[in-house]
């Protein structure tokens, strides 16, 4: 049995993760930013954004798991735009900082960071799969992760082993799904847009397992798309959804104009396009559990 630290821990990820952690007979802490005493002992507070982490909370840790970050789905306000990026870095820098306070024998074996697949740049449909490889796109999205990446990179300088998730379009019971069942389930599921933009999928159970994953395979290090093993055209997940849903699909798609003009800049969440492998990935032994959309969908959302 190992110690592992988990950030963003009440998220749907981070949900998922301390359970799977737990049932694997692993010893879990979380750091939470709720100030006042917690009835859990495993449960310790901190502050990035004033710079409290107490430093005892880090000891005999062999694994940390870095999820805390600002949603990106509410409204982009400049106000939320600039908590986005501040909070991804202020609590990288602040577990930088205390982690570097430790003799390097007592520092964690592993960080497995997230990030996001919104660093690369927007594909047309029919275009190659986009690989760990591809460069970083452009737009505020983009530049979010690029930071994001350049922060838990210190991470490494510390000579600690450190992995960065890229992650998809997480299927589970709340994030992005959340935003699209109100109308699915009123008979207006259509496809956004033209439809046909990548989705990278992928089901919350393999995301955290790929998180559990990354952590006792010695040999990741680096970033790694945690997607599923295929990515679905929107129209075809929207379908999909529908037909889990037993409504219609019938409804006239939005016009991307119109999307962009309701959504702004958050229309880049719904209408780009990033049709990314996991092939990086599986071939460290990673297998995934739901590989089939419609399935998948079903074992989250109730009719």
């Amino acid at each position: 049995m190992s110690i592992h630290l988990v950030t963003g821990a009440t998220g749907l990820v981070g949900t998922e993760l301390v359970a799977q952690l737990r049932a694997a007979g692993h010893e879990v802490h979380t750091l939470t930013t709720r100030s006042g005493q917690s009835p859990d002992p495993h449960t310790h507070y901190w502050s990035p954004e004033t710079g409290w982490l107490d430093p005892v909370v880090l000891r005999g840790v062999s694994v940390v798991h870095h999820l805390a970050g600002a949603s990106v789905s509410e409204k982009w306000t400049a106000e939320h735009r600039k908590e986005i990026l501040k909070s991804r870095q202020q609590g990288t820098d602040l577990l930088v900082d205390r982690l570097r306070a430790l003799p390097a024998a007592e520092r964690p074996h592993a960080v497995i960071c997230a990030s996001a697949v919104g660093i690369y740049p927007d594909q047309a449909a029919g275009t190659p799969l986009l690989t760990e490889n591809d460069g970083h796109g452009t737009g505020f999205l983009a530049e979010v992760v690029r930071q994001w990446e350049l922060a838990t990179d210190q991470f490494r300088s510390l000579g600690i082993r450190t992995v960065q998730l890229r992650i998809g379009i997480v299927l589970g019971q709340g994030g992005a799904l959340n935003a699209m069942l109100p109308l699915f389930r009123a008979g207006l599921g259509s496809p956004l847009g033209t439809g046909k933009q990548w989705m990278p999928w992928i089901h919350v159970e393999d995301l955290a397992a790929a998180f559990v994953h990354a952590a006792q395979q010695e040999t990741m290090d680096g970033v790694y798309n945690a997607v599923g093993v295929a990515p679905a055209t929107n129209r075809d997940f929207s379908a999909a959804l529908a037909r889990v849903l037993n409504t219609p699909f019938w409804a006239p798609a939005p016009p991307a104009f119109l999307l962009r003009l309701v959504l702004g800049d958050r229309s880049a969440l719904v209408l780009g396009s990033t049709p990314a492998t996991s092939d990086k990935l599986r071939a460290t032994g990673f297998v995934h559990r739901h590989t089939d959309l419609e399935a998948a969908l079903a074992s989250v959302v109730q009719p």
